[in-house]
Formats: structure tokens, sequence, C-alpha cells
């Protein structure tokens, strides 16, 4: 048991930093919204659909850049940023979502985004 455990944390441990798959599948949503092939994006930087949609899963935060890198130097935009933010949908991010929803200014959401 003592073994496995060791195995288990020291693959953790190596993985770098990660994200939710949850948030990748909110950007994907995005970019299909902006037009962009979103399985075309996910081939070109190597993200398979399993663990897409896996919802246990973690992503390496260097592969969530690499979507947007990718999907900027297909289609340049300006704004890309705004864009991606009008065009993910509301529930993608559940607990900014909440916050944001919350609050009856945008002052207060990023007021209470930082207390969380």
């Amino acid at each position: 048991m003592t073994a496995r455990a060791i195995a288990l944390i020291t693959r953790a441990m190596n993985a770098g930093p990660t994200v939710p798959s949850g948030d990748v599948r909110g950007m994907l949503i995005g970019l299909g919204h902006l037009g962009f092939d979103a399985e075309a994006l996910m081939r070109d930087i190597g993200l398979s659909p399993a663990l897409r949609d896996d919802p246990d899963a973690r992503v390496p935060c260097e592969m969530q850049g690499a979507l947007l890198a990718r999907a900027c130097q297909l289609r340049p935009m300006r704004n890309f940023g705004l864009r991606m933010a009008e065009a993910i949908p509301l529930g993608a991010f559940p607990l900014i979502d909440y916050l944001v929803v919350t609050t009856d200014t945008v002052g207060d959401a990023i007021k209470q985004l930082g207390r969380y």
C-alpha cells in the first residue's frame, strides 16, 4: 500500500501546475462561439477528447496557454481577451460566475473575487 501511495505522490509532484479540465472545456466553448474549430485546436496542441471530457481530470497549465496561443496564431483579432469573455457562457466557471451574479456592480464583483 505504501509503495503505491509513494508512486502516486511522486507522479503528482512531478506533473507541474495544472488546471481543471472544466476550465479548458469553457475556453473551447468560447473559442467555438468565436468561430474556431475547437476539435482542430485540440489536435494541434495534443489535447485528447478523453482528457477534456473527464470531469476529474487536470490539464497542464502550458496546454491551456498553448490553446489560446494557437487560436491567436490562426486568427489574430483585436481585444481577444474581451471577446473570449463575451463568448464563454455563464456557468463555464461556476465559482467566478456565482461571485459576479451575486453582486450589484463590476467593482463589487472584483472585490468579492479578491476575497475568495
